[in-house]
């Protein structure tokens, strides 16, 4: 067995399955350029993918010819190489939650600066960006390598709505809420609408009607009422065509017609 290989069998031997381009030169004495070439062989025979530069996931047989682990197996190693406060959002939360209508063709997170999203072999990385996140409710999420960073449900509704051409689109979003709605607490609910924009309680206010979540719905009553200055759009950007209904309760222009996939 060569000096690599028994350094990625004694990290796994730990239960570690990710590693620096750091440590991996300390621990086998080598020069940076040396530790490159040596971990470029490993990647061309599938033993490692390098999400980002000088970040290593160990991939077990079953996941070379995928060339990745799931995202979900190594995100929380990653944002921690990258020092970067995160939580795991939208369709990618909600599928974690049980309430994912169809599996997401991308790993969604949610972070507090700008990155690029990470493709290592077939598996995406989509990052968004929030200013603030350490204020929202999340769960850690136990998984086979560790834990996750998870928005709560009513993290992730919010999110839902407020990124909802991120999420497929109105009609996906009314479709996840409809199954997501059966795990989110009204009183959580109506306290985390406090960290969002008006505008998007209104709009989650209305599809929660829509899909029959009425009790949820009626936790953000008062917040619009109190708040909401004016009405908004349930779809932004959507060009409205002219004499559209406005819903009064929500302060809603209904510029386009929900058709969940119930």
């Amino acid at each position: 067995m060569s000096n690599s290989e028994s350094f990625l069998d004694n990290l796994q031997a730990r239960g570690r399955i990710a590693f620096t381009t750091a440590d991996y030169a300390a621990a086998l004495c080598l020069s940076p350029t040396a530790a490159m070439h040596s971990l470029l062989r490993l990647r061309r025979k599938q033993e490692i993918a390098s999400p980002v530069r000088g970040f290593h996931v160990i991939l077990p047989p079953a996941d070379r010819a995928n060339g990745s682990r799931p995202a979900e197996e190594f995100v929380d190693y990653l944002m921690k190489y990258l020092e970067s406060p995160y939580y795991v959002a939208l369709l990618s939360a909600a599928e974690i939650h049980g309430a994912a209508h169809h599996r997401p063709q991308m790993f969604q997170v949610i972070v507090t600066s700008r990155r690029r999203a990470i493709r290592c072999g077939n598996v995406r990385i989509q990052f968004l960006v929030k200013g603030s996140i350490h204020r929202l409710s999340t769960t850690k999420h136990k998984v086979r390598t560790g834990y996750l960073t998870v928005g709560s449900p009513e993290v992730t509704a919010f999110d839902l709505v407020a990124y909802q051409t991120k999420a497929a689109g109105i009609d996906n979003v009314a479709t996840v809420l409809s199954e997501l709605a059966e795990r989110i607490s009204a009183p959580k609910l109506r306290e985390v609408s406090k960290f969002f924009e008006i505008a998007t309680v209104q709009r989650l206010g209305f599809i929660l009607d829509k899909v029959g979540a009425t009790g949820l719905a009626n936790s953000l009553e008062e917040e619009v009422r109190k708040q909401a200055a004016r009405s908004v759009v349930l779809v932004p950007g959507k060009k409205s065509a002219h004499n559209v209904a406005t819903d009064k309760r929500w302060r809603i222009i209904v510029n386009d017609e929900i058709q969940p996939d119930i």
